[in-house]
């Protein structure tokens, strides 16, 4: 009896390290197959940043060389950089606007593709709006703002119409306020008092980037006509006496006040503070009507054929009329009173491309990848 008691206990043994052993190569084979997982996630993961980093570097070059040289190269130069991965770039201007450069590069796992967008011209949108504003915007009762082309309204013909932006808050008040367009702003819209905005009200839209104008050309310009001036009182007198050329007053602090003259072909460009007071100003070729790189006051009956292009604030402080746009990068208050027109020609989203001293190097407004 003792020797079948033996073997049992022998079998029960020889059981138990066959389960044992069994669960254990399982167990082993469980912990190389999750780790085999986790590698191999790891060499994909790698692998499609690697890739990701072929295709951002060869959209990042081609927009350099693009914005540079106004081209962009073939992307093939950066396959042998990462992974042995294949790259291609597609430059793509059919967009009036934009150009977008796409970069796609393959390996033998994944596929990634990076895409900037370039705006061609800077601030190249603000020219389908009659008023263009980076800080805030108030317009008061008594402005009225039209889309015409000559003596003929047209606003019905365009698709913005006689618009108005900005890329910060907007104040909107007086039911004698009319806008043939819409109100677009990057914030927020206030509206007192019912006014007329024909094609409503529209918040929280995406900020435009601001048009840039290089002083040089008319500094040139001024130069070789020796209407070049460094104090506003000489250019005030030249003003008083004159009725064309193009008018540069290089004084930087103070203020130029100008009242009851006429410039029948030529250009205003001040340095410092700039007031006009009734007269008229007709714009000459392709340079901007009137240009401040500070603030900028209206009034008095003041007459405008042209471009009004301000870096810092414009406010009117009385009847006017502008038969152009108004682009004021510090903002618009024309709370002041008075009845302010502004006659939007739709020709000027068509020609702004001819300004005078406008910036044209390309800029990069956002990139996505994919």
């Amino acid at each position: 009896m003792s020797i079948y008691k033996n073997n049992d206990k022998g079998i029960m043994s020889l059981v138990v390290i066959f389960v044992v052993g069994f669960f254990g190569l399982g167990l082993a084979l469980t912990i190389t197959m999750v780790a085999l997982v986790g590698l191999n996630k790891n060499y994909n993961t790698t692998s499609g940043s690697q890739t990701f980093y072929t295709a951002e570097s060869a959209a990042r070059e081609s927009t350099y060389q693009y914005i540079v040289n106004g081209l962009a190269l073939n992307g093939d130069v950066y396959a042998q950089n990462i992974n042995n991965s294949t790259d291609n770039v597609i430059v793509d201007e059919s967009d009036p606007i934009f150009t977008y450069i796409t970069a796609n590069a393959t390996n033998t796992l994944t596929n990634r593709q990076v895409i900037y967008k370039l705006e061609k011209i800077p601030g190249s949108l603000t020219f389908s709006y009659a008023i263009f504003a980076t800080g805030d915007l108030t317009l008061g009762g008594g402005v009225d703002i039209n889309c015409v082309d000559g003596s003929i309204i047209i606003c019905d013909d365009f698709s913005l119409g006689a618009s108005v932006f900005s890329n910060a808050t907007m104040t909107l008040s007086g039911s004698s306020l009319d806008v043939d367009g819409g109100a677009y702003s990057g914030n927020t819209i206030t509206t007192n008092g019912n006014p007329d905005i024909e094609d409503g009200t529209f918040q929280n839209v995406e900020e435009l980037s601001s048009p840039e104008i290089d002083l040089q050309p008319y500094s040139n310009a001024a130069i070789a006509s020796s209407t070049f001036f460094n104090t506003s009182a000489a250019a005030e007198v030249y003003l008083n006496n004159s009725t064309s050329g193009i008018v540069f007053i290089a004084q930087e602090t103070g203020q130029t006040d100008i009242q009851n003259d006429v410039l029948e072909e030529g250009s205003i460009v001040s340095l410092n503070n700039l007031s006009l007071n009734n007269g008229h100003y007709t714009a000459t070729g392709t340079y901007a009507a009137i240009i401040a790189e500070k603030d900028l006051y209206l009034g008095g009956g003041v007459i405008i054929d042209g471009i009004v292009y301000v870096k810092g604030v414009t406010r009117f402080f009385g009847n006017g009329t502008i038969n152009g746009a108004l682009i004021s990068i510090g903002g618009i208050d024309a709370s002041g009173g008075g009845n302010i027109e502004i006659n939007y020609n739709p020709d000027i989203s068509e020609e702004f491309e001819d300004i005078s001293g406008l910036d044209k190097t390309p800029i990069i407004i956002g990139w996505q990848e994919q």
